[in-house]
């Protein structure tokens, strides 16, 4: 029905009586600790719960190298301990996985006060057995564009693609659906205007191609939302503003907006789209 609704969790309690072991074969305790507030992390779904790694700190002023569980049937926050070096701590980067492995690529980090000359803000997604990973910029700004990572070689590749791509965006959001890699959204970094455009990218053939949904408008611009796709649905949240919430419970309470002059037109197109079928997957 399309409530929110808070999930008041709590920290892990391990079982005394229960000892736990790493895979180098040596006891711990889980840290039950709640994650502090933070922007810029990464989280992944794995098994039934849910990963979140990274992320700036504001209350600490730290780049959190953590990686914190939480158990959506427990309610509970648990922090999983490493066996080997943890990456640095960073921000803005992305995070997928592949083969029981979470992988993590790019982002801020604040080792020595600088930002390193890697990319950030870009996205991220698995077709197969390779990670493409596509836009944002680098320490200098400069825009980037598609790389591809087979994760079976451990080596990176740079194909050679044709069509109509999005050009120099960063903090997109992407999906998958049927193998194809979808982008929507971002900041253009040549006007820094934020855009509102979809964008198809078929792996097999290497051609990008703008796709225009059915309908009067679609979502408005924006980035640093999320996307996630549940079936053949692609459901986009968030970005700068509340918009989408405040839409969301006028279309809940079934408010007459259709014919409603309180409202300005624009935004009585835009609840309109938000209840219109759109079959564009």
């Amino acid at each position: 029905d399309y409530r929110w609704k808070f999930v008041p969790a709590i920290p892990f309690e391990p079982n005394p009586s229960e000892q736990l072991i790493d895979e180098l074969g040596i006891a711990y305790e889980p840290d039950g600790e709640m994650p502090s507030m933070r922007v810029g992390h990464t989280v992944v779904a794995y098994q039934g719960k849910a990963y979140m790694w990274g992320g700036y700190c504001p209350i600490t002023n730290i780049m959190c190298s953590k990686i914190y569980c939480f158990d959506p049937e427990q309610k509970t926050w648990s922090v999983i301990p490493t066996a080997s070096r943890t990456p640095s701590g960073r921000a803005k980067h992305t995070a997928i996985v592949y083969d029981s492995m979470m992988f993590i690529y790019g982002g801020m980090e604040n080792d020595s006060g600088q930002i390193p000359r890697e990319r950030f803000q870009h996205t991220a997604c698995v077709i197969d057995d390779k990670m493409y990973v596509y836009g944002g910029v680098d320490a200098n700004r400069r825009e980037l564009y598609l790389d591809v990572l087979n994760l079976n070689q451990g080596h990176w590749e740079r194909p050679n693609t044709r069509g109509q791509r999005p050009n120099g965006v960063r903090a997109a959001c992407s999906w998958v659906h049927n193998k194809k890699m979808y982008i929507f959204g971002g900041c253009r970094n040549r006007d820094e205007r934020y855009i509102a455009t979809l964008h198809r990218f078929d792996p097999e053939t290497l051609i990008w191609c703008k796709i225009e949904p059915f309908g009067l408008n679609g979502p408005m611009s924006r980035e640093r939302h999320c996307g996630v796709l549940v079936g053949d649905c692609a459901y986009v949240f968030s970005d700068w503003t509340l918009k989408d919430l405040a839409a969301i419970a006028v279309i809940r309470h079934r408010l007459n907006f259709v014919d409603s002059d309180e409202l300005p037109l624009e935004l009585r197109i835009d609840l309109d789209m938000m209840i219109t079928r759109n079959d564009v997957l």
